[in-house]
């Protein structure tokens, strides 16, 4: 499940080895594009206010020390989360369709609020001003697998309207092999958008993958990329993410990085192979009406392309590019 209140089974997750996640505003253009098209998905009333003009503010804030009761030693903890009920990640799949776990479409229509760009743009800026164009509604649910953080946790949440500004993840990678990398992006615990690139598959099975990225709850929904930049699946599940230190506050659980070679203590809550992702070609294939609508072939060949998503809302940069002057630095 996403954060909320009172945490359910689901929701876990953790860090392996060294904590890679990193903020917008500290990222180059590729990662930058790559985040763009994913939202947080909010539950709950009142969590923006809407001015005359159609923008909206995030005037309901708080820190996540004070949320979740982070130590202050705890990364992040200073930063700033909108106070809302419940918290999930997703991307865009289609114009009007959001890609997210199964455990995060069980609300009411009504109950979600749908936001892009809540994020760092500097060390000490967050992003708490939105246009029309980055609030949206749900008004339909159009799918939900297993809620259950495993095999088949996917939902779709249709929108109100269709989306401007931001073009939806149509490139996918459903052939990846053990060992391959990872990037993480989403909302952990609901703070701002975060990106993590230290991942790698650890299972590489057709209904579901597994993989060493940083993650929480709040990042269930969290769209899972290979290096290039192409879907490969849904975050849904895995360790625990948090630890009591003993003086009534949270530390992330730190579970052994694979390479070291290390395994878990009992009773660490880590799990060894990592978290738990939904392979992409899972949520078009689970109904006629999805496949067609979202249109993605999961049956041919991998493209040999690398996709950055549209940073200047004009142009998409192709791997033949990037190739020729990566080899040419070499």
């Amino acid at each position: 499940l996403g954060s909320s209140a009172q945490k359910s089974r689901g929701v876990s997750r953790v860090i392996y080895g060294d904590d890679g996640r990193l903020d917008t505003y500290q990222l180059d253009e590729f990662d930058t594009a790559l985040g763009r098209s994913t939202v947080q998905v909010l539950q709950g009333f009142g969590i923006l206010t809407e001015h005359s003009d159609g923008t909206f503010t995030a005037e309901r804030v708080r820190t996540a020390k004070d949320m979740w009761s982070f130590c202050p030693d705890e990364r992040f903890a200073d930063q700033l989360i909108m106070d809302a009920n419940a918290f999930c990640s997703g991307f865009l799949i289609t114009s009007k369709w959001i890609g997210t776990a199964a455990h995060c479409a069980l609300a009411d229509e009504e109950d979600y609020l749908i936001v892009f760009g809540f994020e760092l743009t500097s060390e000490s800026e967050t992003r708490l001003e939105f246009s029309a164009d980055d609030v949206y509604k749900v008004d339909k649910i159009v799918a939900v697998g297993t809620p259950g953080g495993k095999l088949n946790d996917y939902g779709i949440l249709q929108l109100d309207r269709k989306v401007v500004g931001y073009k939806p993840y149509t490139k996918i990678n459903h052939q990846t092999l053990i060992g391959d990398p990872l990037t993480l992006i989403g909302y952990p615990t609901g703070l701002p958008k975060k990106t993590d690139k230290s991942g790698q598959v650890t299972v590489n099975a057709p209904l579901i993958l597994r993989g060493t990225v940083d993650s929480y709850g709040g990042n269930s929904g969290s769209p899972v990329f290979d290096h290039n930049g192409l879907l490969v699946g849904i975050l849904v599940g895995g360790s625990d993410d948090f630890v009591d230190d003993g003086h009534w506050c949270k530390s992330s659980n730190i579970c052994p990085d694979r390479d070291s070679g290390e395994k878990p203590s009992e009773g660490s809550g880590c799990e060894e192979l990592g978290e738990y992702i939904v392979p992409i070609c899972v949520l078009i294939e689970s109904s006629e009406e999805v496949a067609a609508e979202i249109n993605i072939d999961c049956q041919g060949e991998q493209p040999e392309t690398v996709f950055t998503y549209d940073y200047s809302n004009s142009s998409v940069l192709t791997a033949s590019i990037l190739m020729f002057l990566c080899l040419a630095l070499v």
